[in-house]
């Protein structure tokens, strides 16, 4: 049997190699995969930490149904998911940093993809939603310095939350 093309062992496993590189990008002693390993760890860490830690560690602002908290550690490191109340008490919002010094870049690029006609229907919380939803710091100096568990009528009116009712509830960004 004769081989019609032989550049010898070099030229198949350069060939080896683009074959390879075309379809998962990955050197053949695997430092592509040993260098991206620590992104992916730090990326998958940070989405965790936000739906645990938030939930313990935190401002609590506004009414929601459960005990999610805003981080500022978590909002910076999560590009703005670690405001982790406000996307709980404005669940369809695309902005959860409300404030001046709340960092969300996830909802500046929400913003230029809209900009550039890519996103489109972008809704973010109304300030009178705001303020209706906000838990003022009296309610809150309450809630955390109490030894006795509160009784369910004061409970009830820190957690329930306003019924979403159409568009009233959200201004067009």
């Amino acid at each position: 049997m004769e081989r019609m093309h032989d550049d010898g062992p070099e030229h198949s496993r350069e060939a080896g190699r683009v074959d390879r590189g075309l379809c998962c990008r990955s050197r053949e002693d695997g430092r592509d995969v040993a260098a991206s390993a620590p992104s992916i760890l730090f990326v998958h860490h940070v989405t965790w930490s936000i739906n645990s830690i938030c939930h313990i560690w935190g401002q609590q602002p506004f009414k929601s149904n459960d005990e999610s908290r805003n981080n500022a550690f978590f909002g910076i490191l999560g590009l703005g998911k670690g405001w982790h109340n406000t996307h709980h008490a404005f669940p369809t919002s695309a902005r959860h940093g409300l404030r001046w010094w709340q960092i969300d870049v996830s909802f500046w690029v929400i913003r230029l993809l809209e900009r550039f006609g890519l996103a489109w229907n972008v809704k973010v919380p109304s300030r009178a939603a705001i303020s209706s939803n906000r838990i003022y710091s009296k309610q809150i100096s309450q809630k955390r310095t109490s030894c006795h568990p509160p009784d369910r009528h004061s409970v009830a009116s820190l957690h329930r939350r306003p019924v979403i009712a159409g568009e009233e509830q959200f201004s067009r960004s």
